[in-house]
């Protein structure tokens, strides 16, 4: 009886282990997922591996080492960068200097928003964004529209995209817009109508066609997009969820997000657990 006591008790023992593991390990990936692995990078190439703390101080960052219980400020004029690294590693493994984002709207800045985009339009896009209380860009604000990610390479040479701008003049009064990237790889051109939640209705050679909205991975304008001038402030730059980044002229850490001023869409958020990397001085 003592023996099956004793193996009771050890049996017990093993079932609480069991648990207190799975729920250990289950508390401490929710932790990770909230508080990604970060490399601070100083100016002078001094590294430290930890985690960016809460702070509203103007032009610091706080940051905590993984070998330090408390965090230490730092001027962002002496920090180089911030890096996710697990970014670091997709990047490395994919042997790529940027990712591509799966849903985003580009502007002719060079930025990129993660959205989901629910029509467009010539007037502009609407959209919504866990990043933003905006919900429309107009027309001349964006450089290109990602629905999904492409199966194939929508890569094109300089003298596709200049033989595909080049306008006949049969077309002259009612030319095509947009360039249509298909999941495929295929490239479409025409003049939009509307994209909305299940189709895009283009007029090609006067003919308007319906096209599935999941065959289709990229929209880009046919205008050549002026370089919009960012000099101006916005100095610091953020990549967040696989590929998307943010100019911002001023950020602060709240618990959970990194919050920027952005010159187009005002205050930002975005969730340290999305966050790619934070390159600052980028002047």
């Amino acid at each position: 009886m003592k023996g099956n006591c004793v193996q009771i008790q050890k049996g017990s023992m093993l079932v609480f282990c069991i648990l207190v593991g799975f729920f250990g390990f289950s508390w401490c990936g929710r932790l990770d997922a909230k508080t990604p692995q970060l490399r601070l990078t100083m100016l002078d190439a001094t590294e430290f591996t930890g985690h960016i703390e809460p702070s509203t101080a103007h032009g610091l960052i706080r940051f905590r080492s993984a070998s330090s219980e408390e965090s230490k400020p730092y001027t962002m004029a002496s920090v180089r960068g911030i890096e996710s690294l697990d970014y670091l590693n997709r990047i490395i493994r994919a042997r790529v200097e940027y990712e591509t984002p799966p849903n985003c709207i580009r502007l002719i800045d060079g930025d990129s928003l993660e959205a989901d985009v629910r029509n467009i339009t010539l007037d502009g896009v609407e959209f919504e964004s866990p990043q933003t209380d905006m919900n429309f860009l107009a027309a001349a604000e964006v450089a290109g529209v990602t629905l999904q990610r492409p199966t194939r390479s929508l890569a094109l040479t300089r003298n596709e995209r200049r033989r595909l701008r080049n306008i006949p003049n049969s077309m002259a009064e009612t030319p095509p817009t947009h360039l249509f990237y298909s999941v495929a790889g295929d490239v479409l051109r025409g003049r939009l109508v509307q994209l909305d939640a299940d189709s895009l209705t283009v007029d090609i050679r006067s003919r308007r066609q319906e096209i599935s909205r999941e065959r289709i991975a990229t929209i880009e304008p046919l205008r050549e997009s002026p370089a919009k001038d960012v000099s101006s402030g916005s100095h610091i730059l953020v990549t967040y969820s696989r590929g998307c980044r943010l100019s911002f002229s001023s950020i602060e850490v709240s618990d959970d997000a990194i919050i920027g001023d952005h010159s187009t869409f005002g205050k930002c958020e975005i969730q340290i657990a999305d966050l790619d990397s934070i390159l600052l001085n980028q002047k």
